[in-house]
């Protein structure tokens, strides 16, 4: 129900049957966050990066209340400029913004120099941009949930609050 031209399963296989099932198992998921996070738990982090591909409006609604107060490191959140429209008139920017999150239009952070620093460790909860990073940027990096995320840039360092 997300995808306008395939609303369906059905429309999305075009009325046939898909041609392999792949089962993806919480076992797998936590397999593939050890894989993509260089930092242990505990490590002291520089910064939290969201939103790789861009927060959606649903996604910021579930982040806002999240943040409850000040931050110990900076929050970027990667969004794209309709979006950030949309969240400033509604008062979620705001909101965000005085906790210490910081949204970032159009782009995402591990390809152009928005980072105060570029060292040390930096929590994200997109693989995409996990992967990356490292190599773009010379950061080491923590994967975890949404959640995770914003217990770990309140805390400053890496903290699991999910299983």
């Amino acid at each position: 129900g997300i995808t306008p031209e395939a609303a369906t399963l059905s429309d999305a296989f075009g009325g046939a049957a898909p041609q392999e099932t792949i089962e993806i198992t919480p076992a797998d998921v936590s397999r593939v966050l050890r894989e993509l996070s260089t930092a242990e738990e505990g490590s002291p982090l520089t910064a939290v990066c969201l939103g790789t591909p861009h927060f959606s409006s649903d996604e910021w609604q579930r982040l806002v209340p999240l943040l409850g107060g000040r931050l110990s490191v900076p929050l970027y959140v990667n969004t794209g400029r309709a979006t950030l429209d949309a969240i400033r008139t509604g008062g979620l920017l705001g909101t965000a913004e005085r906790s210490g999150g910081i949204g970032v239009t159009d782009t995402c952070t591990y390809l152009t120099p928005i980072l105060e620093r570029l060292d040390g460790t930096v929590m994200t909860n997109s693989g995409k941009w996990a992967h990356y990073a490292p190599a773009n940027l010379g950061v080491r990096v923590a994967f975890g949930e949404l959640e995770d995320c914003v217990a770990s840039a309140i805390a400053g360092r890496v903290t699991r609050v999910t299983t």
